[in-house]
């Protein structure tokens, strides 16, 4: 059709000419390179993919592989599925380290966080224990640790033997830089951290290095509700960025168990299934009194559990390209 036009045109249109054939060479090499041009323009999020997981991948949809933990029925139970979880990812990752988040106090900070955590601590070591040649448990200082000798009984309460614990149960403080740690560590199987803190955080990481070079001989390190990060102490500069990478981010989530006064999360690594953070609300129509919200691919922050909860779930929502995210975005750093 170009050409024809071209054609017919007379001789003194001659700029015409020339117009008219840039304009067919320009959109043949339009048409040439479409297939290769990516469109920058913003597209609207479809519906079964919320804009929130661009800014916020911790309350993404969970994706439908993911498993739903179950909630434990008692202290004891949990202890129990948090011991199973962890023996089974130390066969399948032996001298790793790990950590175990148990927060069940709901918001109540009457006792410690160590207070609150060591009847689990003692439920999780009874079950470990059974199953491994020597657990040692190291405590923040040497005060806690003579008060779990002193107080925890590991006996039939109807028998007359003298509390005391298991031959294959030792107990440790932390020990301080420049301190050197007990002799027969050489002999621990397991070790488990009990709610280490920041102030101990250079202690915790030569215990984790002290274990990981003795090899097969020990099969791995557990921190219970660790917090090793402390703006006042460890600080989030460099050095503190350089710790989280050293020893935070490495630690494998083997269980975690969090209560809010209206439901909960909880998480159980599993071995050939993909568990997901579950997350619960107490419900009184269904039989154990919690439904089912959602299941997400990590940790959510607290903000988003309780919206979950409110909600029913993580809501899918079309947003509108750029802007739709840009509102989420600002929408959830002001919730910080």
């Amino acid at each position: 059709f170009f050409f024809f036009i071209l054609a017919c045109l007379p001789p003194q249109r001659a700029s015409m000419r020339v117009t008219l054939l840039v304009g067919l060479l320009v959109s043949l090499s339009l048409d040439l390179t479409a297939p290769f041009r990516v469109n920058l323009s913003p597209k609207p999020h479809s519906s079964t993919s919320p804009s929130r997981s661009a800014i916020f991948p911790a309350v993404r949809a969970s994706p439908l592989f993911l498993a739903p933990v179950t909630l434990p029925d008692s202290l004891a139970d949990s202890a129990r599925i948090a011991a199973e979880s962890t023996l089974g990812h130390f066969e399948r990752s032996p001298a790793s380290s790990c950590r175990i988040d148990f927060y069940t106090n709901v918001g109540d900070e009457t006792y410690t966080t160590l207070k609150s955590t060591d009847p689990f601590v003692k439920e999780l070591v009874k079950v470990i224990g059974s199953s491994v040649p020597k657990v040692r448990i190291y405590f923040p200082d040497e005060g806690s640790a003579a008060l779990c000798r002193r107080d925890w009984d590991f006996t039939d309460p109807a028998s007359e033997v003298p509390r005391e614990l298991p031959a294959n149960i030792a107990v440790s403080a932390v020990p301080t830089p420049g301190f050197q740690p007990p002799d027969d560590v050489d002999q621990d199987a397991l070790v488990i951290i009990n709610c280490p803190k920041a102030s101990e955080s250079e202690s915790v990481e030569n215990l984790i290095n002290l274990y990981a070079a003795m090899g097969g001989s020990c099969s791995g390190v557990v921190l219970v509700n660790p917090v090793l990060v402390d703006m006042g102490v460890t600080g989030f500069g460099l050095s503190g960025r350089m710790f989280l990478d050293r020893v935070i981010k490495p630690l494998t989530q083997t269980y975690y168990l969090k209560t809010y006064y209206n439901g909960a999360v909880t998480y159980a690594i599993g071995g050939d299934e993909a568990p997901g953070y579950t997350i619960w609300k107490e419900d009184s129509e269904v039989e154990g009194g919690y439904s089912l919200v959602d299941v997400v691919d990590e940790k959510p922050q607290d903000v988003d559990v309780m919206e979950a909860i409110e909600d029913g779930g993580f809501k899918e929502e079309v947003q509108l390209g750029f802007l739709g995210e840009l509102a989420d975005f600002v929408n959830g750093m002001m919730k910080l």
